[in-house]
C-alpha cells in the first residue's frame, strides 16, 4: 500500500471512529443525539477548507452535508473549552497517524535504497 493510501485510510478512521471516541472521552459528547463526534469535526474541517475564517452560519451549512441538522446558535453553544480540547485531540491524533504513515513509507523507501546498493 503506498503512502497516500495509508494516510488516506488512517485520516479516515481519525475523522469516523477515532472522533467519536475522543469526544466521549473528552467529555464533550455526554449522550449521543443530532451532534457526534465526527459529525462535529468534519463540518469544523469542511467549513475550514471552503473558507479561512468561517462564520457559525457557515459552519451550520457546512454540517448539512454530514447530515448534521443543527441552528448556528446551538452549533455556537458547542464552542467551549470542552470542545477545544476534543478538536485539539483529534488533531493530535491526525498528526501521529500521518506521521506513522510517512515513517512506514519512509523506512519501506530505505529498504529499496539498500537492496539496490547491495546488488
Amino acid at each position: 500500500m503506498d503512502v497516500f493510501a495509508t494516510a488516506a485510510q488512517a485520516m479516515q478512521s481519525v475523522f469516523n471512529e477515532d472522533a467519536d471516541n475522543l469526544a466521549k472521552t473528552t467529555g464533550f459528547i455526554k449522550r449521543e443525539r443530532k451532534i457526534t463526534g465526527s459529525k462535529f469535526i468534519k463540518t469544523l474541517l469542511f467549513a475550514g477548507l471552503q473558507k479561512l475564517c468561517p462564520s457559525v452560519e457557515a459552519c451550520t451549512r457546512s454540517g448539512f452535508s454530514q447530515q448534521l441538522y443543527i441552528s448556528a446558535q446551538g452549533l455556537d453553544k458547542r464552542f467551549t473549552k470542552t470542545s477545544c480540547e476534543f478538536v485539539k485531540c483529534v488533531l493530535e491524533r491526525a498528526l501521529s497517524k500521518t506521521l506513522c504513515a510517512k515513517k512506514t513509507f519512509r523506512c519501506r523507501y530505505l529498504k529499496l535504497i539498500q537492496c539496490d546498493i547491495h546488488k
